[in-house]
């Protein structure tokens, strides 16, 4: 675009992450300066994680995205938490994607990711996180690296 390259990596840490430092490397894609970093939106939102898909088994469905992406983005984050969450209210524990794991930072860390949940995960378990979050232990489930379709999750994934 433009006379530049953008791999789908670039696309999603370079740019849509506000060239982030990707999991599992060493430094950011883009270097200072790079004109690349021209293409990025001006504010990171986490949100994306939930849009962004690879293709395994614990990757948000795809969707299509419009002009209403943020409507869009906020329904994709619902859905996505509503079905990768648990919440052990008798344990207080909360379980949370492992995809959440992954970009631990983008979400502001371990409090920063509870918070997060309890504005999506709707109004009775958001409300009951919320409220419980100091006292709420948490962990993340595992990811499923499969390629695939698993049944019983929304999209027949």
């Amino acid at each position: 675009m433009g006379g530049l390259d953008y791999s789908l990596d670039l696309i999603e840490h370079g740019l849509l992450r506000g060239n982030r430092q990707p999991p599992y490397r060493l430094r950011r894609l883009l270097r200072p300066g790079d004109p690349r970093l021209d293409a990025a939106p001006r504010g990171f939102d986490p949100r994306i994680h939930f849009a962004l898909n690879c293709g395994a088994r614990s990757c948000p469905p795809v969707r299509v995205y419009t002009d209403a992406v943020a409507f869009e983005l906020e329904d994709a984050s619902r859905s996505y938490l509503a079905a990768e969450s648990e919440l052990d209210r008798g344990a207080k524990l909360l379980t949370l994607p492992g995809l959440m794991r992954f970009y631990l930072r983008d979400f502001g860390g371990r409090h920063g990711a509870v918070a997060f949940a309890a504005e999506h995960l709707g109004s009775d378990e958001g409300a009951w996180v919320s409220e419980h979050g100091e006292q709420l232990k948490t962990r993340f489930a595992r990811f499923d690296w499969k390629m695939g379709v698993t049944p019983g999750r929304p999209g027949g994934r």
